[in-house]
């Protein structure tokens, strides 16, 4: 639990800590979003270059939100539906997508390296140029995305679905994968 003295501190200084869980000696990992753009997001449709950092998300309905050019860097949007959002140029490397809905999602330059991408639906997304390097996305459904010079080099992409994803020759692909076995379809 946070003391008094640490959160009148965290509040003075206009921020809201989320706490990340504690380390290997006891100390905490602190991650901080504004209160402004919490509410932002949760008042609106749009929250465009919203800090929102470590914010815990999970399962939030965040349908056509937009979140163009937002930092959501290790934040928990396990289950959260964010169907037809724009996330163009959304800082995402390291939260936690799992099981979340991400159809239709425009994330074109997005960074969503080292992402939790387990099981997420990613049916008929924008993903033009978006970097997935050392994402997981094991058991995501990926039918219909646009690849087009995406960069999933180390991403693990074990057991998702990449029927009809479309990909260029810019696309990046793990070493060793196949997208034509995937059944994906190259465009010039």
């Amino acid at each position: 639990m946070m003391g008094a003295k640490a959160g009148e501190r965290a509040q003075s200084m206009g921020w809201l800590q989320v706490w990340r869980g504690l380390g290997v000696a006891g100390a905490a990992s602190l991650v901080a979003c504004t209160p402004a753009d919490l509410s932002r997001l949760q008042g609106s449709d749009r929250c465009l270059r919203c800090q929102l950092a470590g914010a815990n998300l999970t399962g939030q309905t965040l349908t056509g939100k937009l979140l163009s050019q937002s930092n959501l860097a290790g934040a928990d949007l396990s289950g959260a539906n964010l169907a037809g959002s724009d996330l163009r140029g959304a800082n995402l490397s390291g939260a936690n997508l799992s099981g979340a809905i991400l159809t239709e999602v425009n994330l074109s330059g997005a960074n969503l390296s080292g992402a939790n991408l387990n099981g997420a639906n990613l049916k008929q997304a924008n993903l033009f140029q978006a970097n997935l390097d050392r994402a997981n996305l094991a058991g995501a459904t990926l039918r219909q995305t646009i690849l087009f010079g995406a960069d999933l080099s180390g991403a693990q992409l074990e057991t998702a679905d990449l029927v009809g994803a479309n990909y260029t020759a810019s696309t990046r692909f793990p070493a060793g994968f196949d997208p034509v076995t995937e059944l994906m379809e190259k465009l010039n």
